[in-house]
């Protein structure tokens, strides 16, 4: 993982995960990751550069 970023619930985080081996850490897709680890579900899709315009960027609220 390169970044948590937030709660998702009481067992779960949402984090930035890195494609491969994470040789660029640009080449990021928000992922649903267990506390422990073990559990890690991909909610987006890679974002290969976070200067192009047209990249997503996350936003978060709460609920």
């Amino acid at each position: 993982m390169l970044q948590l970023v937030a709660w998702a619930d009481d067992e779960h985080l949402i984090a930035l995960g890195c494609a491969g081996s994470c040789e660029f850490e640009f080449n990021s897709a928000l992922v649903l990751v267990s506390l422990d680890g073990k559990e890690v579900v991909q909610l987006s899709g890679y974002r290969e550069n976070t200067n192009d315009p047209g990249a997503w960027q996350p936003m978060f609220t709460l609920r």
